[in-house]
C-alpha cells in the first residue's frame, strides 16, 4: 500500500513537472504542506 501511494505521489509529481515547470517550486511546497 505504501510502495503504491509512494509511486502514485512520485508519478504525479513528475506528471505535474512536466506538464507546468514554472510550478514546480508550489506543486513541492503543496506536496510537503
Amino acid at each position: 500500500h505504501h510502495l503504491a501511494e509512494a509511486l502514485f505521489k512520485g508519478a504525479g509529481r513528475a506528471f505535474r513537472q512536466a506538464l507546468s515547470p514554472a510550478d514546480e517550486l508550489q506543486s513541492t511546497k503543496g506536496t510537503l504542506a
